[in-house]
Order: structure tokens, then sequence, then C-alpha cells
């Protein structure tokens, strides 16, 4: 079973990668390859880690990345596993980001894979079939710093200014009741994932 470094190995965070990858190669990509061309000549995982490698091309990863979000979308496949995969070979992109808005949570890596996991089951596909991973990207960040940095617009008493040393800052409540409040990742997606959309996970 092929190990790859990009892949989360800590089962608390998406489930067990060696799990999902002895799924994969026991016909479960073969399946897929049935109503999916795309992931056709994809018969293992390291056929489709091959895909992510330094000599894949962006544009075949993009094929790809877009079949198995039509695979777990609600609107597609519905697919726990094609969501897990897909998290996944997005493991790069959650934790930049995380790491980019570690001072809005403690738990911010599972704040933002919980809020990509809800992108990939609600995502546009027929209306963005290209950019998958650059569409998700921009909308999972989005709905954290909605879920987590509120704009003075919904909350008069909140502000955000620009530091002197180049961070932003959130300006605390006035209100004693919003002081303290913690977000956690139950908090996000606001109930858009379908019930029982990830039975595996904790993920919406």
């Amino acid at each position: 079973m092929p190990e790859d470094p990009h892949m989360f190995h800590d089962p608390t965070i998406v489930g067990s990668w060696p799990a999902l990858a002895a799924r994969l190669d026991d016909a479960i990509l073969v399946r897929w390859a049935a109503t999916e061309p795309a992931l056709a000549g994809l018969s293992s995982v390291h056929d489709l880690l091959a895909v992510w490698a330094e000599g894949g091309t962006d544009d075949h990863r993009d094929v790809v990345l877009a079949a198995l979000v039509r695979l777990a979308a609600v609107d597609g496949g519905r697919d726990n596993d094609a969501l897990l995969l897909t998290l996944h070979l997005l493991s790069g992109l959650v934790r930049t980001m995380a790491r980019q808005l570690a001072d809005l949570n403690p738990d911010i890596l599972a704040v933002v894979v919980g809020e990509l996991a809800c992108q990939i089951r609600r995502y546009p596909w027929r209306r963005r079939p290209r950019a998958i991973a650059a569409n998700l990207r921009a909308e999972t960040r989005r709905a954290v710093l909605a879920e987590l940095r509120p704009s003075s617009r919904y909350h008069p008493d909140r502000v955000e200014i620009l530091t002197a040393t180049g961070d932003i800052t959130r300006i605390a409540t006035a209100s004693a009741d919003g002081e303290g409040r913690t977000l956690t990742s139950s908090t996000c997606c606001s109930g858009r994932c379908a019930q029982g959309s990830t039975p595996r996970t904790s993920l919406c």
C-alpha cells in the first residue's frame, strides 16, 4: 500500500488513509471509472497518486479532481469514499490554510477540514467544471472567515483593523455575552451538508 507524505496519516482528522487506500484498491476505483471516464486507467491507488506526483500535469489533476467532486457531491454520487479521498488529496491546501488562519481558532485544522468537506458536498460542478482546487480553496476560506471573523455588516459591534505589523486583529465585542465565544468545527458548515453524508467521520 503506497505511502504518501501529503496524505493525512492521523486517523482522527479524516479517517484512516491506509484503510481508505485498501478499499480503493479493492475495486472501488474500477467501479468509479465505469461512471466517470476521467478516471479510466486509474485502477489502483498507485495510479491515482501518480497524477499528483511532480510529473503530473495541472490539467490532468483538475480533470481527475472534478470527477471525484462529482462523485462526492450531494447532487452527484454522494459517495463517502470519494469525499474522503478528495480531502486527503487536498491535504496540502488544508494545511496551508490552517497555518494562515491559525490565530482564529485553536482547532483550526478541524475547522478547515469540516468546511472543505461541506464545500465539496455542495460544489456547483455543473457551473464550475474547471479550476476545482482553486474554487474550493476560495470558497472554504471565505466560509471559515465568515464563521470565525464576521464582518461588521452583520456584527456592527465588531470591526477589523490592520495593525502596524500587518496582522489583522478583531476588536473585542462590547457585549459581555460575546466575549470568550469559542467556535468549533461543529459550528462551521451551517447545516449545509446532507444529513448522514459522512458516516465514517464527524465531518458535517
